[in-house]
């Protein structure tokens, strides 16, 4: 239950640029500390720090927490990975219902942070049947006209960005120079020009992009490949 006759949308810049962020989660206590509810669902790490809040001024309200991604830094990983790890870790145990994107991320994370119960699964990839979708028909055509079924064929799906080290991946398939092998990238974002760029100069015919493609249709694409 709430009072919210209207739906408030408040943008989140970057999760990257601190100070967007920060401006963000001063937007949202605002709203915590004015309005009333029931229940307060936080999805994913950039809303975690929100969980102390509310856990602090609504000791009421019931906390589910969407791991929608799964944060396990390593010694060398990034300040801005750390940062967000502390108050994930927090929320975790702050909050009443904990839900993972697959079975294997609700292992590690029972694990990992010691929980009691296994938390519950929402697939993050789309099941929805697709087969009268005209749209869907098109971008499978171009995948499989690319895609052999006598290759190895690799899958990422996500953001394209440095901390994906995904020209790493396309150099060690320069480097190998095995046919056998294809990479498939679905996805946008700040590193896909020079990505493409590099694909190009290493003459990597094996790789293709096929850009940002509608989330009900990623599962079915997956299906496609081998690996992901």
């Amino acid at each position: 239950k709430s009072n919210l006759f209207e739906e408030e949308i408040i943008e989140l810049v970057s999760k990257k640029n601190l100070k967007k962020y920060f401006e963000f989660i001063k937007k949202v206590k605002k709203i915590i500390r004015n309005e009333k509810f029931d229940i307060f669902y936080a999805h994913d790490f950039y809303a975690a720090m929100l969980v102390l809040y509310v856990k602090r001024k609504k000791k009421n309200v019931k906390i589910i927490y969407d791991a929608h991604e799964l944060i396990l830094p390593k010694r060398k990983s990034s300040l801005h990975t750390h940062f967000f790890h502390y108050y994930e870790k927090k929320a975790i145990k702050l909050s009443d219902f904990i839900v993972a994107a697959n079975d294997e991320r609700a292992k590690i994370m029972k694990e990992y942070y010691c929980l009691e119960k296994m938390p519950f699964v929402v697939r993050n990839i789309s099941t929805l049947d697709v087969k009268n979708d005209e749209q869907a028909h098109k971008i499978l055509n171009k995948c499989s006209d690319f895609l052999n079924n006598k290759c190895i064929k690799l899958v990422y799906a996500g953001y394209l960005s440095k901390s994906r080290k995904i020209d790493d991946l396309l150099m060690l398939i320069h480097k190998y120079k095995n046919k056998t092998i294809q990479l498939l990238i679905i996805g946008s974002g700040e590193e896909e020009t020079n990505l493409k760029k590099v694909a190009t100069e290493l003459k990597l015919d094996n790789v293709m992009f096929l850009g940002k493609v509608p989330y009900k249709y990623l599962g079915v694409i997956l299906n496609l490949c081998d690996i992901g």
